[in-house]
């Protein structure tokens, strides 16, 4: 690989892709800092992951970020995991510096994101990211319920990271306690159907952080909100996630201000 101060090659892979807003930030934050690189966008069908990764080596790609459906399929593909790849079996961040080291930077970007150390948290999903929001919890220690359409990656994932199951009910939202609701699903993403939460659910007191942010505002978090809830824009963790990966891809402190602002998020007061 050539040194940082030459052209650097970086780049989202998944399917879909047109709705990723990786390229805005990553591009931002290198033109701030003079580094002479780009980031590009890559539609990889899981069925050709392995290839796609193949190619990033003979290719000179210095890194790319896995978004849906190749993060659960990425670390069987890998030289070596970082812990939190590892722990979670999900890869979101892929370096090549001659081998193929895979990361999860949505552990970290999941907690980075949080405003306060929830108590009682149900998570919707069972994929990659619901496994990095899991693991961000259960070193929170939050007491958690993980709500899965697969009955038996829900029951895994529960006794992974010490999470009670529930079956994919959402009525039951308005049965249990919680204070942070997480979609980790790509309900509510435009071109997937929405996620039909019962009005009821939502109260003041309560969080709700939706890791979809296409659109920026979706139904669930307009829903919340409008009966009194704290919302969390997944727009938030795609830049905190994502300025862990800047620091693998290139070994400097991103300029987070410049990042959070190229994806529309206000600036920091």
């Amino acid at each position: 690989m050539e040194d940082l101060g030459s052209d650097i090659i970086l780049g989202v892979m998944g399917d879909p892709i047109d709705h990723s807003l990786s390229p805005a930030m990553h591009n931002r934050a290198m033109k701030a800092l003079g580094i002479n690189g780009i980031y590009l966008k890559f539609r990889v069908p899981p069925s050709l992951l392995s290839d796609a990764l193949r190619g990033i080596k003979a290719l000179g790609i210095r890194g790319v970020n896995l978004t849906m459906p190749l993060k659960t399929m990425a670390p069987q593909m890998m030289d070596s995991l970082d812990e939190d790849a590892e722990e979670t079996m999900a890869v979101n961040t892929v370096l090549n510096d001659g081998k193929l080291k895979g990361f999860n930077t949505d552990v970290g970007g999941f907690s980075d994101s949080l405003p306060e150390k929830p108590c009682r948290t149900v998570v919707l999903g069972t994929g990659g990211a619901a496994s990095a929001v899991l693991l961000a919890l259960s070193r929170l220690g939050s007491d958690t319920t993980v709500m899965g359409r697969r009955w038996d990656r829900a029951v895994e994932l529960a006794r992974r990271f010490g999470a009670k199951p529930m079956e994919f009910k959402l009525w039951k939202l308005e049965e249990i306690e919680w204070d942070l609701l997480v979609n980790a699903t790509p309900l509510g993403m435009s071109g997937f159907p929405e996620l039909e939460v019962p009005a009821g659910a939502f109260k003041p007191g309560r969080t709700v952080f939706d890791l979809v942010y296409s659109p920026v505002k979706t139904r669930l978090l307009r829903e919340a909100e409008m009966r009194g809830c704290r919302t969390i824009s997944g727009l938030l963790m795609l830049v905190n996630q994502g300025a862990r990966s800047f620091r693998i891809f290139t070994g400097i402190n991103p300029p987070l201000e410049e990042m959070m602002e190229a994806v529309g998020l206000e600036r920091r007061r």
